[in-house]
């Protein structure tokens, strides 16, 4: 096959910048507000498990004063408790 024929099983076309966002959600255990900073990587692979890319990023859940936690811990209880919110 030509390199330059486009794959008609491709996702991604060769050759192309793409710019990906990775949005992830970590619990709020105390054993992750003790943690404090994780390093998240992410690959990007091939159909033959060849790497195109990595990347590796830092992030840290955001500081909460414990009377900041209790009040908005407190606002939310009726919706949760109600089944007109959900914690995810």
């Amino acid at each position: 096959e030509n390199d330059t024929t486009p794959n008609e099983n491709a996702i991604l076309a060769k050759d192309q910048r793409y710019f990906f966002e990775l949005t992830l959600t970590l619990p709020e255990s105390e054993i992750n507000k003790q943690l404090g900073v994780f390093m998240v990587k992410v690959d990007l692979r091939a159909g033959d498990r060849s790497l195109l890319a990595s990347s590796k990023q830092h992030s840290m859940l955001p500081y909460e004063s414990a009377m900041v936690s209790l009040f908005r811990k407190m606002m939310l209880i009726l919706p949760l408790a109600s089944g007109l919110m959900s914690e995810t």
